[in-house]
């Protein structure tokens, strides 16, 4: 006869089960294996920078353990003691040391920076720690931090530089540069009137321009029939150039120079008073000679003529004249009549 089990005894191995299975899920979110033992070693930071249980614990990136707890060294909470459970069976050296580091997905870790000795760590050591750097968020948030501020002064100053200019810029000056605007578009809207205005010229222009062109067409007709004349014009004006070019050039020019230089030579001579010509030009006392019979016989011609008796006696005159000679030149009649 088989034993039958009550429904109550079912419920509560049920309930015994599911208590424990909650208790070991819970441990294991924790990091905290209940089933599987491991090496426990410790380490001791000021700052845990948010690491919690069963954050890893790597080496060179590789896992090998978790943490399994922290807790604090004393009332006062200067150290923190944290508990890291080695998964892996593997040497530590006695010198590594550790850092917390600080993912970027937000949550942190362990690195273990494995040293050179050859004494290797033992269950319940404690490593040796440093200060973290800070991960890359703190890097950049450290970087980011300066520039923002930077950017904050500068746009502060930016806003201060648009209020003072807003302030220097009354309503005159805006009116001023409206009303440019409005000249501005006065001047398009006069442009554009010209351009119509000058369009309309160039159609009515366009019976002038035709009509010149026919002119200019009908010119090089012309000169197209006229071509032969053209033609002969040109070679008579050519066959000058050539019986032009056949003149002994050279013989002319020898002839003027040689008249030119016999020129010369007789002005020579004649400022050097040599020769009649020299003479008369050059001798003075010939000069006075010719000056002298020249005023002798003007004195005479004007005494011969108020005083032609003394020369020429006629019964028709009456008497002689007895009156003196002319001593010098009468004065001339055309100042006398002024």
């Amino acid at each position: 006869m088989a034993l039958k089990i009550p429904n109550e005894t079912k419920v509560g191995a049920l309930a015994v089960v599911s208590i424990v299975l909650l208790i070991l899920g819970f441990y294991y979110l924790k990091g905290k294996n209940l089933f599987k033992t491991g090496t426990h070693i410790y380490a001791v930071f000021h700052e845990v920078n948010g690491l919690a249980p069963s954050d890893a614990v790597l080496i060179n990136g590789l896992r090998v353990g978790s943490v399994y707890d922290i807790q604090e060294s004393n009332k006062l909470v200067d150290e923190i003691l944290v508990t890291i459970k080695l998964e892996k069976k593997i040497n530590i050296p006695i010198n590594s040391i550790a850092t917390i580091e600080a993912s970027p997905l937000g949550s942190s870790n362990i690195e273990i920076k494995k040293g050179n000795s050859r004494t290797y760590v033992q269950a319940e050591d404690t490593l040796k720690t440093t200060n973290s750097a800070g991960g890359l968020l703190n890097v950049l948030s450290k970087k980011i931090d300066p520039i923002a501020d930077q950017t904050t002064i500068v746009l502060k100053s930016i806003d201060s530089l648009v209020k003072n200019i807003n302030n220097v810029i009354d309503n005159g000056v805006k009116n001023d540069f409206r009303q440019s605007l409005a000249n501005v578009k006065s001047m398009s809207a006069n442009l554009l009137a010209t351009t119509a205005t000058f369009n309309s010229l160039l159609n009515k222009q366009h019976g002038s321009i035709a009509q010149s062109m026919d002119n200019i067409n009908a010119f090089t007709k012309n000169l197209a029939n006229n071509n032969e004349k053209i033609s002969r014009t040109l070679s008579n004006v050519e066959k000058a150039s050539n019986e032009f070019a056949n003149i002994s050039l050279q013989k002319t020019m020898y002839e003027l120079n040689n008249t030119a230089h016999q020129l010369n030579a007789i002005v020579t001579k004649i400022d050097r008073g040599e020769g009649s010509l020299g003479q008369l030009i050059n001798d003075k006392k010939l000069y006075n000679n010719l000056t002298a019979t020249t005023n002798s016989l003007n004195i005479l011609l004007q005494d011969l003529r108020v005083h032609p008796k003394r020369y020429v006696q006629f019964s028709l005159f009456g008497k002689k004249d007895k009156t003196g000679p002319l001593m010098q030149p009468l004065p001339d009649s055309a100042q006398l009549e002024k």
